[in-house]
């Protein structure tokens, strides 16, 4: 077989030197970062286009990020820290367990 016989027998069998470039690069996760940067343009032209979704979307993460915030930041304060109180582990709390009903003055 001639060499150009050989290589023409090779590239049809390996489908081409762009396509053998690119098994090569997914291989090797080079397109990885490529891609993340073509999803990235391609959201940000979407929420360009549609600027009322991209208001309402904004607003409804600021919104979910205070409220987890806010909520977290009372559950903290009262629940996780200990009490600023000597000896804390010692304190216990008093209640009435047999309270039925009130009793009203006419």
């Amino acid at each position: 077989m001639s060499p150009q016989e050989a290589r023409l027998r090779v590239r049809l069998d390996l489908g081409g030197i762009e396509q053998t470039k690119e098994k090569c690069r997914d291989a090797r996760r080079v397109n990885l970062i490529q891609d993340f940067v073509h999803d990235l343009h391609f959201g940000l032209r979407m929420l360009r286009k549609s600027p009322g979704f991209t208001v309402l979307a904004a607003l409804c993460l600021a919104l979910g990020t205070g409220v987890n915030t806010s909520v977290f930041a009372l559950l903290d304060f009262t629940m996780l820290r200990p009490l600023p109180v000597p000896e804390a582990n010692r304190m216990t709390l008093l209640s009435r367990a047999s309270v039925s009903c009130a009793v009203f003055p006419k």
